[in-house]
């Protein structure tokens, strides 16, 4: 597979306390591999050193477009 390019990292701190953290990646995916690759980004949270899932999305050819509902 190709080279992930890592291009920057921003954060900055919000009003309610809260992180806006931005990532710019990039992958180069031979031609003949596109329509078979997909992308998962997981969001996880860390409090008290347990780490919880809070979240995901795939982005891909298969991807189904489901909706989820995040509850807590």
């Amino acid at each position: 597979m190709g080279q992930v390019t890592k291009k920057k990292t921003s954060e900055r701190v919000l009003v309610d306390g809260g992180a806006d953290i931005g990532e710019s990646m990039f992958f180069n995916v031979p031609r003949s591999r596109v329509l078979k690759s997909h992308l998962r980004l997981s969001i996880v949270c860390d409090t008290d050193n347990v780490t919880k899932s809070i979240g995901h999305v795939t982005l891909g050819p298969k991807s189904s477009g489901k909706v989820g509902v995040l509850t807590s």
